[in-house]
């Protein structure tokens, strides 16, 4: 235990942790003993041991629960429009697991064309608008230009070819996720009678969320008469998740427009600054080890990005997979909080 005698000590141990977590865990991190270090919350305790580890990933959901860890972190009643997180999985539901696991899966091959155009349009944007440099290289923030590019490309799949065309509203959706991960990390150094007061402020007046909700409420009203209605649409159903939330929630309990928003923002805060860092660091890994460029340009070479299934690229999925391992996104992994006593038969 990585213990401080007083109140300032403990609230400047747990400040210094939001700045040097990586130091802190190498400095006590012993091979296969557990140890709590001090975070702005409460305490960490860290495993290391594959028994410890493994023990982790099988305790049940209403013991350690990584949904109550994420509400404490991020505070979504203040962050994302009142959203309503509960501690334990099955409280949640199953529908966002449905939606994004099986139903959007199901459509990626459809969505597989637009997608590539769209990449491409953001890829030369940001080449075209980036520092001009002699010999005609042009100078780009590789993490600038993957969180564009991610958030261009995630747009269309959650929000639909209207509103992913509209830049007032793709600005909106990548400015979203970085005010809430700023916000939520000053939250968690003050007491939580000020989040409702400082919440606000720290986001700007929910400057971005409001954008998004204000372009999302009348769509996401007008498909749900649409999906209700005997009429239904006039032409095929949009392709996107908007609509597969839709479709998920009226086949159980109807989600109102106000809670399909909500969920939809909820999501949308991890599926750009995750993929973001994953693709900062692949092209980072490629720059590094440029023998493996040759041999990645050989595969896609045979394969069509329009029409075939990009699962058949078992170079290109090994490197990713493999750069994604060696730089993780977090310093931390299998998050969860203690909801009760647990203990190991």
């Amino acid at each position: 235990m990585i213990e401080y005698p007083t109140w300032l000590g403990r609230w400047i141990s747990g400040l210094r942790y939001l700045w040097a977590t990586p130091n802190i865990l190498l400095e006590s991190y012993k091979p296969g003993v557990p140890y709590a270090v001090r975070t702005p919350e409460n305490y960490y305790v860290h495993l290391s041991s594959e028994r410890h580890i493994q023990e982790l990933i099988e305790a049940p959901e209403d013991k350690l629960s990584l949904h109550a860890l994420s509400k404490d972190m991020f505070q979504p009643k203040h962050t994302m429009n009142g959203l309503a997180v509960e501690d334990r999985m099955s409280a949640n539901g199953n529908l966002h697991s449905r939606v994004l696991r099986v139903v959007l899966r199901s459509h990626l091959g459809h969505l597989q064309p637009s997608l590539y155009s769209v990449i491409c349009n953001s890829s030369t944007h940001g080449f075209e608008t980036g520092r001009k440099l002699p010999n005609a290289w042009t100078e780009l923030q590789s993490f600038s230009m993957a969180k564009e590019i991610i958030a261009a490309a995630n747009s269309l799949v959650f929000f639909g070819e209207s509103l992913s065309g509209d830049p007032q509203f793709v600005k909106a959706a990548l400015d979203y996720p970085d005010d809430l991960f700023k916000t939520a990390e000053v939250l968690r150094l003050m007491p939580s009678v000020l989040a409702p007061i400082a919440a606000p402020i720290l986001m700007r007046q929910h400057q971005a969320s409001k954008v998004l909700v204000e372009h999302l409420e009348p769509v996401v009203e007008q498909r749900l008469e649409q999906s209700k209605s005997i009429d239904g649409f006039l032409g095929p159903k949009p392709l996107d998740c908007i609509q597969f939330f839709i479709d998920a929630s009226l086949q159980k309990d109807t989600w109102s427009a106000h809670k399909i928003i909500q969920v939809i923002l909820g999501i949308w805060f991890a599926s750009v600054h995750e993929p973001a860092l994953s693709l900062t660091y692949a092209l980072d890994d490629l720059c590094t080890y440029p023998e493996y460029v040759d041999l990645l340009r050989k595969e896609l070479s045979t394969c069509n990005v329009i029409e075939d299934d990009l699962d058949t690229l078992p170079l290109l999925d090994s490197f990713l997979k493999e750069s994604a391992r060696l730089h993780s996104s977090d310093s931390i992994s299998i998050r969860r909080k203690v909801l009760q006593p647990y203990k190991v038969r």
